[in-house]
């Protein structure tokens, strides 16, 4: 673990649930056919990100001057969570949040999707491809649940009440991986530009986090 000073531990009650931002942005990057509407590699960054960002509101990680810092000092009670930590963890010294963005973005996508068959949101059928061997498709066990994150945000946004804050980073992740595009493509571009400010607001790391995501993505788009 980094030898960075640390906090007393998380500050959230123990009874409270474990916020899986990822979820939700991994709802709203596929279809109703369980396709995803975004480039895999630019939501490989997104759903890192949201993880990232889990453990940053609930406390057991930090940014400082741009390094992702160990503070929780005990393993979070989610199992993605856990592994992503443990990984954080066995650095022998901090890391740029951009450097972990793209460690952890290649399995996100996976990773996330093997929590959410764990939690029943997901069922996993494996299937063989010609030339590609077999592929494990995951389709939503309930289409309320699937289509409830994108309901939020647009009930939210149609009646102009104020998002939560959590629903605020989850726009904000939204907007840095393009999957605005599929979810808001009814909302204008200039309400959509504040609503990214607004994911700006909320509680820190995770502007910071989003700051580092946005500047990836941009890059990854770039150099294509």
């Amino acid at each position: 673990m980094p030898s960075t000073p640390q906090q007393p531990g998380p500050a959230r009650a123990p009874d409270e649930p474990w916020p899986r931002i990822a979820d939700d942005l991994y709802w709203l990057a596929h279809n109703d056919h369980a396709k995803l509407v975004v480039d895999t590699e630019l939501i490989g960054l997104g759903l890192a990100c949201a993880v990232l960002s889990e453990l940053a509101w609930t406390r057991w990680i930090d940014v400082h001057h741009d390094l992702l810092i160990v503070v929780g000092r005990q393993p979070p009670p989610n199992t993605l969570a856990r592994e992503v930590w443990e990984q954080l963890c066995a650095e022998p010294a901090p890391v740029p949040v951009p450097d972990w963005l793209r460690v952890l973005a290649p399995g996100a996508v996976d990773g996330v999707a093997r929590r959410m068959v764990q939690s029943g949101d997901l069922e996993a059928t494996t299937r063989t491809r010609l030339l590609r061997g077999p592929v494990t498709v995951y389709r939503p066990t309930d289409m309320n649940a699937f289509y409830w994150p994108t309901a939020r945000l647009n009930n939210s946004i149609e009646t102009g009440r104020p998002l939560a804050e959590i629903d605020r980073v989850l726009v904000g992740l939204c907007v840095a991986t393009g999957v605005h595009h599929h979810v808001l493509n009814k909302t204008p571009a200039s309400l959509v530009e504040r609503l990214r400010h607004a994911a700006f607001t909320t509680r820190q790391p995770i502007p910071r986090l989003l700051r580092h995501l946005e500047t990836v993505t941009a890059a990854a788009v770039a150099i294509r």
